[in-house]
């Protein structure tokens, strides 16, 4: 059962989307806040996401191993992925092919399939 967004919560959470700097705190905050993730929060959190997949390449070891843990957290990252991408752009479709490393196109592939993004390749 989810948790109704109180007004605590939602400034709490909106404070929060500042501070998020490892996949640990983006844990953290789908615990405590994934009720209110919705509009300015949302896309803050979408974002930090994009912007983590993007500079912290490296980190998706990590990623994976909280993903493993709380198949909750990979629907949240999922759904906030899949916000960022437009089906019908082909440079988001190239980025994703060409930039990210294997291990990220293959997590992000199965988000794009559900949501009706083509052109992903996981070889690149």
């Amino acid at each position: 059962m989810q948790k109704n967004c109180t007004e605590r919560d939602a400034e709490a959470a909106d404070i929060a989307v500042d501070n998020l700097d490892s996949w640990d705190a983006l844990h953290k905050n789908y615990i405590a806040y994934a009720q209110c993730d919705d509009g300015s929060i949302a896309e803050g959190n979408s974002e930090t996401m994009a912007r983590r997949l993007t500079d912290k390449c490296p980190e998706i070891a990590k990623l994976q191993s909280l993903i493993n843990r709380d198949s909750g957290f990979e629907k949240y990252i999922m759904r906030h992925i899949d916000a960022t991408l437009d089906a019908d752009d082909a440079d988001t479709r190239q980025l994703l092919n060409n930039v990210f490393p294997t291990e990220i196109r293959h997590c992000l592939i199965s988000v794009t399939t559900l949501s009706g993004v083509t052109g992903l390749s996981p070889s690149g």
